[in-house]
């Protein structure tokens, strides 16, 4: 909780509080209730840094997986042509032995 000093309005119809911690202005009813009072701006702007927070988090965690996709999409292509030049000179043997054969 933010500490707040009444700087006017006792006798109208709002009171007007001043936020210590950022110098914010603003006016309540006397309906409200004292222990749920806080800076609205504060709780706004500290709202909004945590808005700002996760989305560098989530930007980092994009970058991350797309980082780990593509490893994984490099592994994946280089283990398929590893498969295909040890088939190619797997059928290519077993032909040339075909061909031998009927020489």
């Amino acid at each position: 909780m933010t500490n707040l000093t009444v700087i006017g309005g006792l006798y109208e119809n709002a009171i007007t509080i001043r936020c210590n911690a950022n110098r914010h202005t603003f006016s309540i009813s006397y309906q409200k209730k004292l222990c749920q009072l806080n800076c609205q701006s504060c709780r706004l702007h500290e709202k909004n840094l945590r808005k700002e927070e996760l989305l560098q988090e989530d930007i980092a965690q994009s970058k991350l997986n797309e980082l780990h996709q593509n490893k994984m999409f490099e592994d994946a292509r280089i283990k398929m042509e590893s498969e295909m030049k040890s088939s190619s000179k797997n059928s290519g043997s077993s032909s040339s032995r075909c061909w031998n054969n009927n020489t």
